[in-house]
């Protein structure tokens, strides 16, 4: 069997799955991912120099909780968080690196 014959019968057993669930079993999850995310936006993180909300890790684990659901827990580490994990370190270390570069010009510049 191919990948990309692997890959459709998987779309496909998870489509199976999504319509398997009850009306108000998807209702309630919708409502559920809207309440997180309506409460993380009025949790402020203060960042410089915009502060930023908790939506976006609301998000990832609204989004992550979904396809575990959908595809179990092993397999949704393996394709929906795995791939990203190097890309937001590299991101994390460039932005400290760059918040630290900043900082320290503005010092020097101040005690000219």
């Amino acid at each position: 069997m191919t990948s990309t014959s692997t890959q459709t019968l998987g779309t496909l057993d998870t489509t199976r799955r999504l319509r398997e669930q009850s009306t108000a079993t998807k209702v309630l999850a919708v409502l559920f991912g809207t309440l997180v995310l309506t409460a993380s936006s009025h949790v402020s993180v203060p960042m410089v120099p915009v502060p930023m909300t908790m939506q976006t890790l609301a998000v990832t684990l609204v989004g992550g909780a979904w396809l575990a659901a959908m595809v179990g827990v092993q397999k949704a580490i393996a394709v929906g968080v795995a791939p990203f994990v190097l890309g937001g370190v590299l991101k994390s270390v460039l932005g400290a690196a760059l918040l630290k570069a900043i900082d320290s010009g503005t010092r020097k510049a101040a005690h000219r």
